[in-house]
């Protein structure tokens, strides 16, 4: 009888633990959702909306003051992805500063400040090994712009003015479409993922604005955004930049490296705005639409190592769909 009373007694002291666990689990779960219907939200905006209007539309909101639910969110979908095309862009960049001594490198839509961080102690070969050698002892700043600033420790500084900018580099917290720099202050530019906006012709005006002549103008995108490649580098070509170089990470994002040849030829309206398709997140489970096609996608957004994500065909991965249609996206938080 005695034994029956303790576990008795064992089984309802455990109870209350058991719905400790589960009502953290519950409330885990609903601050997961409730950020990732943040971040939803956010995205969508940057994406299908003129970016000055988006920005008016996230202060109504007041969506700005959970701008680190959308760093968090991008952050998070990162984790899914089979690389990431600053693993690229990085080390040319830095080669551009050693060799071509670049001094002044612009990232446009810089997110966390991974280009800032990973520059400002960017470490060089020499013959008695790898040697930190910072941007300042090599002459060169980042300037990292986004519409709202992250946060975290080791964050470029906000600067009072733009020569500061330019002297010391730092955050500056400002539309992508409407850079407050001076022309012709920069030797490289970067967009990684940050072509937001329906208005995105006019952050390549901006970039063709503070590049200076002969610099360099970095474009990362998801390779199904592209409508037709070709056009797109066409169009960019009449415009006075000229394409030095095209590379595709793993059938997922293509990179390409322009140079500013001719400022005076830059004409926003000859850009196709509609040549990006939007980047845009369900909150639906991944699911296969192609039975043919070489990508194979689980309902936890990971995939398989030997296969990747195919090009062009708006496919489901992970919870991303990138040619979205108003069906797919009514009932979004």
């Amino acid at each position: 009888m005695l034994g029956v009373k303790r576990r008795l007694a064992k089984s309802a002291s455990a109870k209350p633990l058991d719905d400790t666990r589960a009502l953290k689990k519950l409330r885990l779960c609903e601050d997961g959702r409730v950020k990732g219907g943040k971040f939803r939200r956010i995205n969508e905006l940057l994406y299908t909306l003129p970016s000055d209007e988006a920005l008016h539309q996230l202060k109504a909101e007041r969506s700005l003051n959970h701008a680190t639910h959308y760093h968090e969110g991008y952050d998070e979908q990162m984790t899914k992805w089979p690389c990431h095309p600053l693993d690229k862009i990085l080390p040319a960049v830095k080669r551009k500063i050693e060799t071509e001594n670049a001094r002044v490198i612009l990232d446009i839509g810089c997110g966390s400040c991974r280009v800032h961080r990973e520059l400002s102690t960017m470490t060089g070969g020499q013959a008695s090994g790898q040697t930190e050698m910072g941007l300042e002892r090599k002459g060169a700043v980042v300037i990292a712009v986004d519409f709202a600033a992250p946060v975290g420790r080791g964050l470029p500084p906000k600067r009072a003015t733009a020569e500061e900018y330019i002297k010391r580099g730092g955050f500056l917290e400002c539309s992508a479409a409407h850079v407050a720099l001076p022309d012709d202050c920069a030797d490289v530019a970067i967009f990684s993922l940050s072509l937001m906006g329906t208005d995105w012709p006019t952050f390549i005006g901006e970039a063709v604005r503070l590049v200076k002549k002969k610099g360099s103008v970095f474009i990362a995108e998801v390779s199904s955004r592209f409508k037709q490649p070709g056009k797109f580098i066409r169009e960019l070509n009449r415009c006075g930049l000229v394409l030095v170089k095209q590379q595709d990470l793993d059938s997922y994002f293509s990179i390409m490296t322009f140079r500013v040849q001719d400022k005076s030829k830059f004409d926003q309206q000859l850009i196709s705005a509609d040549g990006l398709k939007p980047c845009l997140y369900n909150r639906t489970k991944a699911h296969k639409t192609d039975k043919d096609s070489p990508s194979d996608t689980r309902s936890n957004g990971h995939m398989h190592k030997e296969k990747h994500p195919p090009v062009n065909t708006g496919q489901t991965y992970g919870k991303w769909k990138p040619n979205s249609t108003a069906a797919d996206r009514t009932g979004r938080n």
